[in-house]
């Protein structure tokens, strides 16, 4: 889920919990009062509001149609119903009564007029809150629909629950659609070459930058190669990789490709270099020591350790902050012993403040480029390739093509382009 996503699923939630709160309130006012004038259309209607609410877990477009104009008409009348009682009441108020007018207004209508208020903005809020809507719209392509998870437990009723690909899928697809929106316009596939690596090892790397390598290619007998990619480019100028070729030496002579391996990513970045260049230069301490605070789900932590350390801070994005200036180890010490003396902090100290070295693993983990060629370890030679991995994390087959036991062209799809079918 996207920040949108999050932040819709709380607030629906919210509304929904209070809505379903308020009509299980009617419905037992109604049955506890029920009499010779008993009145079944009062009890059905809070169900179907109830139902409706529920549905919409699931996006259903038809009851948030709906519940907007129930929650309109419903807020709508009855905040008239109380404006209209406070007029007739202020029209028989002699003028020297005013006080108990307005105590007799505040204590009969000032929950009628909030309950009428909360109904007008959830008839308002679902009409036009962006977050609500990209929810609404993750649910759609997300969850089995309300009827299928009804009947999928009786034989032959309904459609079958969803597997967990194709749920994947769907929530691929949805990503693919909300990109869209944000760069403009759905994108072109174009093919273009990104570089060289020097190779003296004989032997290349690849694999998620926290545990690279995960597969090694020996037996190359080129001293140099060359990388090439499938991009996705948007309107706006931005790209995404969506697959990585390699080539080695000549390959004119090829037999088909053959799987040599998967490659689990867990960081949404792919790390290719010469296998020796990754065991020898790779570092965990970079020269950097960037202090970074979280400011998730607010500043109160940031504030505090502003105040308690004398610290200067700079926002960085929605949720973190760094410290201006390099970090010491013994600062990085207080802060740290600071932070597991208060319990709310104590348990994963790590999630609040962290010192960023800019180490191999920094370098690759948040670049922000759809690919890059970068050092390796703190010099600026060698270099290591890293590139974003289409959609982000995921398990992806390698295959590779060789000439007789030589390896000659790898492969790496992110993406199944239907674009290019």
């Amino acid at each position: 889920m996207v920040t949108s996503e999050r932040r819709g699923r709380l607030f629906f939630l919210i509304l929904a919990t209070l809505i379903i709160a308020d009509r299980l309130l009617v419905i037992v006012l109604g049955l506890a009062g029920a009499t010779e004038n008993f009145d079944l259309w009062s009890l059905v209607l809070p169900w179907i509001v109830i139902v409706c609410v529920v549905s919409l877990w699931w996006g259903e477009s038809g009851a948030r149609r709906l519940l907007v104009l129930w929650s309109l008409w419903h807020g709508g009348t009855s905040l008239l119903m109380a404006c209209y009682v406070m007029i007739r009441m202020a029209a028989i108020t002699p003028p020297e009564q005013t006080d108990f007018f307005l105590t007799m207004s505040a204590k009969l209508l000032a929950f009628p007029i909030l309950h009428a208020s909360f109904y007008l903005f959830t008839g308002l809020a679902l009409m036009f809150s962006g977050n609500l809507r990209t929810f609404f719209a993750y649910q759609q392509k997300t969850a089995d629909s309300l009827w299928t998870v009804l009947t999928h437990w009786i034989p032959g009723i309904g459609k079958p629950m969803r597997t967990d690909a194709e749920k994947r899928q769907r929530l691929l697809d949805l990503l693919d659609i909300l990109n869209a929106e944000a760069a403009g316009g759905e994108p072109t596939t174009v093919e273009r070459k990104l570089g060289t690596l020097t190779l003296h090892s004989g032997a290349i790397a690849l694999g998620d930058p926290q545990y690279v390598p995960s597969i090694t290619i020996p037996n190359i007998d080129a001293h140099e190669v060359t990388l090439s990619a499938r991009l996705w480019q948007y309107p706006s100028g931005g790209e995404t990789v969506i697959g990585i070729t390699i080539h080695m030496g000549d390959d004119s002579d090829c037999g088909p490709p053959r799987k040599v391996g998967e490659l689990p990513i867990d960081s949404a970045a792919l790390v290719i270099a010469d296998h020796e260049d990754i065991n020898q230069h790779w570092t965990d301490t970079g020269n950097d020591r960037i202090g970074v605070i979280s400011t998730a789900p607010d500043d109160t932590l940031l504030r505090e350790l502003k105040k308690r350390f004398q610290l200067k801070t700079i926002p960085t994005s929605a949720v973190t902050a760094e410290v201006v200036g390099p970090v010491s180890e013994t600062l990085e010490q207080e802060i740290n012993d600071y932070l597991k003396s208060v319990p709310q902090y104590a348990q994963f100290p790590y999630m609040h403040f962290y010192v960023q070295t800019n180490n191999s693993f920094d370098r690759a983990n948040f670049m922000e480029e759809p690919w890059d060629f970068m050092p390796i370890g703190n010099e600026d030679l060698p270099v290591m390739f890293v590139c974003g991995t289409g959609r982000g994390d995921g398990t992806y087959d390698v295959t590779c093509r060789y000439s007789g036991d030589t390896p000659r062209v790898v492969t790496i799809d992110f993406i199944d382009d239907h674009r290019a079918e």
